[in-house]
């Protein structure tokens, strides 16, 4: 089984300058452009204390910077997408729900999801699209690009952790998808006053 890391270089090996990532108006991102962007994020997560058995829960609209945000964290943390339109009761439950360890949010984003993680204690990240850069290129405040990992977590880790449909209080209720990416495992986290 290939690790996502795995899985992203392959094509790039074959054909760096081959299309990866597409939006109308922009420069499309190349399988290189895109290796080298989620490499150097995941590098600067893990820097910064986001690594294997993290939970990170994305929450931006969708488009090309998605696309590569969830391809960058998910090289380094289990990944819980979460829709931009929660209101902060429905924020809150999915983010205790699935024990986030950080939130990254769209910079952009009107969103009250700031304060409820700020008020559980989760640390939040700001990312920023770069509309003059090629699809998919974005920045995560107050992470640096970094080496890319050199392995990354083992195939059968946890990638994507997928928030309920409906409430089920007393338990945790989050999904998880094996393959080929992060280990997510029970965290303690220090929550501020």
């Amino acid at each position: 089984m290939d690790r996502i890391g795995d899985v992203l270089e392959r094509p790039g090996a074959l054909e760096p300058r081959a299309d990866a990532i597409l939006a109308p108006g922009r420069r499309p991102l190349t399988h290189g452009e895109l290796g080298e962007l989620v490499g150097g994020v995941a590098g600067g997560l893990r820097h910064a204390g986001l690594g294997e058995g993290a939970r990170v829960a994305l929450l931006v609209e969708n488009g090309p910077e998605a696309a590569s945000a969830f391809l960058a964290l998910a090289r380094t943390a289990a990944v819980a997408p979460l829709n931009p339109a929660y209101r902060a009761q429905e924020l809150a439950f999915y983010l205790e729900d699935i024990r986030a360890d950080a939130l990254v949010v769209d910079a952009a984003l009107d969103t009250p999801a700031r304060e409820v993680a700020g008020d559980l204690g989760i640390r939040v990240l700001e990312l920023t699209a770069d509309d003059s850069a090629p699809a998919g290129v974005f920045t995560i405040e107050g992470v640096r690009a970094a080496a890319a990992p050199d392995t990354g977590p083992e195939p059968d880790a946890v990638a994507l952790l997928l928030p309920p449909r409906g409430r089920r209080r007393g338990r945790s209720s989050c999904r998880s998808r094996t393959g080929s990416w992060p280990r997510a495992r029970p965290t303690s986290r220090r929550r501020s006053a």
